[in-house]
């Protein structure tokens, strides 16, 4: 009898073992990754295998975004199935709000989970409840799973809805696009369910883009009544609806005037942000012309201009005042005879300034340790992805290796995963900076507003060393040849030549007191000469500059001791390894001065003006006014002059140039005297300013020299 009693306690044992088996859940995704600051919306499919056969329910009343033991936020949602033999499947639609995403910021994390606890019921069920975890990993827009977050549907009214007459020809609708990351978009037009054409774009990392309809085949308005436009995505898959717009044709024929061809830029064209030349067929010289320029076809225009000729060039005052990179505007022209009647109408095209580059194509800049580990790791990186090497250089002031690398592939999907690989630094795009300021023709007297004359009666920066990192600076000059302590050219591609940017930037900072042209505002003050941007054409003063060249730079700078760095360049985007270099070298002693920006609709600093350890230096015209705008001055720890410089240029030259590149060598040329006067005046010692640049001198350096 004890036999068969223990034989049946181990039986039961057995049966409640099988019955409470544990449980599995997999998850799909099992991680997923989201762009910081947006909201993000993801399915998660939930699959239950190997449950008790007696459980009959799977359920969870609420989901939890969790760090450790912090609770970033709750889901108020259940998620059930019924199961059968142990296996069911659920699926849930979750939105990761922003607030959950800067809650995860505060607590310095860039990756945090999404948990949900399942609990089984049914007769006899004795499974436990049970954890399903999805991994979520913060990323910037760019790394970010290419998604599509936002569509609008409109006409050329900006609405979704217009009334046309039959017959009328060039009706054209638009779509903007929000994304993030970077992929193929494939999708299609279609009016009442018929398929116009198909959509096939690369779109690579940006933050929206707008689509127009096809002009062939044009939307239709031969049928009289209402029609329904779409713009179906097919892929990426998403999580938010299709856009409809509606459009009704009335019975009334479309008569067509006499038409003004417009020939350049083309319908839906994407330009350069710079003067374009704008062209259309006119009828003949008697005729006068009128171009406007309007953001929406139903709103008064941006600017307008009279011209008797069959184009028209657009000034760059005017491109910078009125329009911006990144928008779209629509254009066209009037013809008016002598006595004022319209004789011609062009349609209206519309045109996208293009944003800037941010980065080289094809381009990934690597960091490593600098050892022969790290040169072996940038080998086996190079052979694995098989990736191309451009150069190499030190970083001998952070102690890396860095490469650039060439590739024909998406590189933010590459940055992504080399950056996961064992003894990576860092790795990002080889980042385009672009230098900031602009020829002028009339006199700005900096040598009056900053009161030069006391100011060098007293202080000279004599023995400063300063390190401009810019175009390269006429070094032959007869104003800075007695300043130059040293130059270097950080381009393989591009010998080292006078150019205007830098050698103008120079001449503010440093020019001699020696009776031949202007005085700089540290004339004794010496100068590192370190050509890190190249002067994009021989009549354009715009350098551009790259974060493999400027991190050379920056390292020169802090290597040969350098007390006060001018950067007179920005970007969009923040770059990790010029943030390391600057935070480095405020560690050792250096101030860095750098320009806010030149755009007038500007809202944000440039970097590296937006980084803490720099002081930012925004600027004032010629009545005072701050400039770019109010809003960005704000933002700055100072304001100097800014329009109308005089100042040195290529060839023993000088001209007038404005821009707060000029503003920031200003600043700088007073922290050189500064610097000569206390040397040890640091970033956090300058004092805030208060409206008044040489007052802001005095407080400084402790000096009257502003005068009643």
């Amino acid at each position: 009898m004890k036999k068969i009693g223990y034989l049946l306690l181990i039986v039961i044992l057995f049966l409640i073992t099988m019955e409470t088996t544990e449980a599995a859940i997999t998850t799909s995704p099992s991680s997923i990754i989201i762009p910081r600051g947006l909201q993000a919306t993801r399915s998660i499919t939930y699959n239950f295998g190997n449950i008790g056969i007696s459980c009959t329910q799977a359920i969870s009343n609420n989901g939890q975004f969790i760090s450790g033991q912090t609770i970033l936020g709750d889901v108020n949602t259940s998620v059930s199935t019924q199961l059968s033999q142990g296996l069911g499947k659920a699926t849930e639609t979750i939105i990761i709000p922003v607030r959950v995403i800067k809650r995860a910021e505060e607590l310095n994390v860039n990756r945090f989970q999404y948990r949900r606890v399942f609990t089984y019921s049914g007769g006899g069920c004795n499974t436990p409840p049970e954890n399903s975890i999805v991994q979520v990993t913060l990323t910037t827009e760019a790394g970010a799973e290419f998604s599509i977050t936002r569509l609008q549907l409109y006409f050329e009214n900006r609405r979704a809805e217009i009334t046309v007459k039959r017959n009328q020809p060039s009706l054209m609708a638009f779509v903007d696009i929000r994304f993030v990351g970077s992929g193929l978009l494939q999708g299609y037009w279609e009016v009442d369910g018929r398929i116009l054409s198909y959509v096939n774009r690369h779109l690579v990392y940006g933050q929206s883009i707008t689509l127009e309809s096809p002009e062939v085949p044009a939307l239709p308005t031969f049928v009289i009544g209402t029609h329904i436009l779409r713009f179906v995505i097919t892929s990426p898959s998403m999580e938010i609806p299709i856009p409809e717009a509606l459009y009704f044709v009335t019975a009334e024929e479309f008569e067509e005037k006499l038409a003004i061809q417009l020939v350049y830029p083309k319908d839906g064209s994407e330009v350069d942000y710079s003067p374009i030349n704008f062209k259309w067929e006119g009828r003949d010289l008697k005729v006068t012309y009128l171009i406007e320029f309007l953001e929406q076809a139903d709103e008064k225009p941006l600017f307008s201009a009279y011209t008797k000729r069959f184009d028209y060039s657009l000034p760059l005052p005017v491109l910078q005042n009125i329009f911006s990179p990144g928008k779209s505007y629509l254009w066209r022209v009037k013809g008016f005879d002598i006595e004022n009647n319209v004789v011609g109408e062009s349609p209206r095209f519309r045109f996208n300034f293009r944003e800037p580059a941010s980065y080289l194509t094809g381009q990934i800049l690597m960091a490593a340790e600098l050892s022969q580990k790290g040169i072996a790791l940038i080998g086996e990186i190079s052979q694995k992805y098989n990736l191309g090497v451009i150069e190499m250089y030190d970083i001998k002031s952070l102690n890396l290796k860095v490469v650039i690398f060439q590739t024909r592939e998406d590189i933010f999907r590459l940055i992504n995963s080399v950056a996961r690989e064992d003894g990576v630094v860092l790795a990002q795009p080889n980042y385009i900076f672009r230098t900031m300021s602009e020829p002028m023709s009339d006199m700005q007297n900096i040598y009056r507003v900053m009161n030069l004359k006391n100011l060098h009666e007293r202080f000279r920066g004599k023995g400063v060393i300063v390190a401009v990192i810019d175009t390269g600076i006429d070094t032959q000059h007869r104003d800075l040849k007695e300043r130059i302590l040293s130059s270097e050219n950080l381009f393989r591609d591009s010998p080292y030549k006078p150019e205007i940017h830098g050698t103008a930037v120079a001449g503010v900072i440093g020019a001699s007191i020696n009776g031949f042209g202007i005085e700089g505002v540290a004339p004794e003050s010496s100068i590192i000469s370190l050509r890190a941007c190249k002067q994009v054409s021989e009549t354009s003063l715009e350098g551009e500059c790259y974060s493999s060249s400027i991190s050379r730079a920056i390292d020169m700078a802090i290597e040969r001791k350098a007390k006060v760095v001018n950067m007179s360049f920005g970007s969009i985007s923040p770059d990790k390894l010029i943030v390391r270099l600057i935070e480095e070298g405020a560690k050792r002693g250096l101030i860095f001065v750098a320009p806010v920006g030149n755009m007038p609709r500007q809202e944000d600093l440039s970097f590296p003006a937006s980084h803490p350890d720099v002081v930012a230096v925004a600027g004032f015209d010629d009545r005072g006014d701050p400039y770019p705008n109010q809003e960005i001055a704000k933002k700055a720890r100072v304001l100097a002059p800014a329009t109308n410089v005089l100042t040195t240029v290529p060839k023993d030259k000088h001209n007038f140039l404005s821009g707060t590149s000029i503003s920031s060598a200003a600043v700088t040329g007073i922290l050189a005297v500064a610097t000569g006067k206390d040397v040890d005046i640091e970033k956090d010692r300058i004092p805030p300013f208060r409206g008044d640049i040489c007052k802001w001198e005095e407080e400084l350096l402790k000096l009257l020299i502003c005068g009643e």
